[in-house]
């Protein structure tokens, strides 16, 4: 079910950012690249909408794929590593999926003519990834030194 949610998120998420790419790449080109049909501001302001929406449910998606792995760590036989890897990947693709939710949010409250500057938020993830990826660094240190307890982390020993 999982699954083909992920599909259906695919299909809904890919229009709207082929628009959004285009309108970008006509305005930072100053029009010299057409692009191809004409967007009004409240149209530009529900692509964004649309793509969030798209956005957010494949990261929720993939943080829930990851979560139901961690569900069934014994059932798959996952080491303590495996576990707290598939555990890092879940929190990171939640980081992602509220980025989306938050640029969706914004989408829907900036006033039109502003509304395509809900695109910035995605730049958040440029500092928020490396973050993840430091932090996941780190635990993977504590857990290789024993510092980090398997069971005060709900990992298996």
């Amino acid at each position: 079910m999982i699954s083909l949610t992920m599909v259906a998120s695919v299909l809904i998420y890919i229009y709207p950012l082929r628009v959004i790419f285009t309108a970008f790449v006509a305005n930072a080109s100053g029009g010299a690249i057409a692009a191809g049909f004409p967007l009004t501001l409240q149209q530009i302001g529900m692509m964004f909408v649309v793509f969030g929406i798209g956005f957010s449910l494949l990261a929720g998606l993939l943080t829930t794929l990851h979560a139901r792995a961690l569900y069934l760590h014994k059932r798959l036989m996952l080491s303590a590593l495996e576990c707290l890897e598939t555990r890092n990947d879940m929190i990171t693709w939640g980081v992602v999926a509220l980025t989306g939710m938050a640029s969706t949010v914004m989408a829907l409250l900036l006033p039109e003519d502003i509304t395509a500057a809900a695109g910035y938020v995605y730049w958040s993830l440029v500092f928020s990834m490396p973050l993840m990826s430091w932090l996941a660094a780190r635990r993977r240190r504590l857990l290789a030194s024993g510092q980090l307890s398997a069971t005060a982390h709900k990992l298996p020993r």
